[in-house]
């Protein structure tokens, strides 16, 4: 038996019709998604992104631990360099498993988790948040395929009740607050929500982002998960 997952999406949306950098990968049947974001100062920074983010997730679907998936990303970001030089990219990686959730970031996007209180009767609320990278000066301070990457980090969770798993590109998650992000998980209830429900609350999202002056790519990936 697998767990129990459910997937929403709102991808590379933008305010102008320029294509965008982002890139959203998912494997549901083995439990693996990627979304990565491509550096907008290098103009093959989306190919890379969307090479990288397909890559990690096909590739990761056997993976686990810390130490294998940190010897994988550390390989991608070897191969990155030899085939889109000067680009580089973000990742966040999910993957749920019968055992619990592995989770892995490099870079400033946004890869949080969220569960309910009083045994799933109470409002959603954080339970782990992924660190994101950044620098003094706002920007991120490690990207695969850069000149700089120095860690994978890596969670494991083990909770048996149902989860949100929410993944942002950097975009939306420097403008949306804990506030506004749980305001629009309210609107869940008890039971399994459908892709239509998260692929709604996810577009909600980046509308709101846009709202409050985001400029840049726009991706938010939802992922509903029972593990037991």
């Amino acid at each position: 038996m697998n767990p129990r997952l459910v997937l929403g999406k709102s991808i590379n949306q933008r305010l102008d019709d320029i294509v965008g950098f982002d890139a959203f990968a998912a494997f549901s049947e083995e439990g693996v998604f990627t979304l990565c974001d491509g550096a907008n100062s290098c103009p093959n920074s989306g190919l890379a992104a969307q090479w990288l983010c397909q890559k990690l997730a096909s590739q990761s679907i056997n993976v686990k631990g810390r130490t294998n998936l940190s010897a994988l990303v550390h390989r991608l970001h070897l191969e990155m360099q030899q085939c889109y030089p000067e680009t580089a990219a973000t990742a966040l990686w999910v993957k749920a498993g019968l055992e619990g959730l592995e989770l892995s970031s490099v870079g400033d996007s946004s890869l949080r988790v969220y569960q309910r209180k009083w045994a799933g009767w109470g409002p959603w609320f954080e339970i782990c948040s992924m660190p994101r990278d950044i620098d003094a000066h706002g920007h991120p301070s490690q990207l695969i395929g850069s000149e700089v990457l120095n860690t994978v980090h890596h969670q494991f969770l083990s909770a048996r009740v149902p989860l949100i798993v929410l993944m942002m590109s950097d975009g939306p998650a420097n403008v949306l607050s804990e506030s506004r992000l749980l305001g629009v998980l309210r609107n869940l209830g008890r039971q399994s929500p459908s892709s239509y429900d998260l692929d709604y609350l996810c577009t909600n999202l980046v509308n709101q982002a846009f709202d409050l002056g985001c400029r840049d790519d726009a991706s938010v990936a939802m992922i509903w998960v029972h593990l037991s």
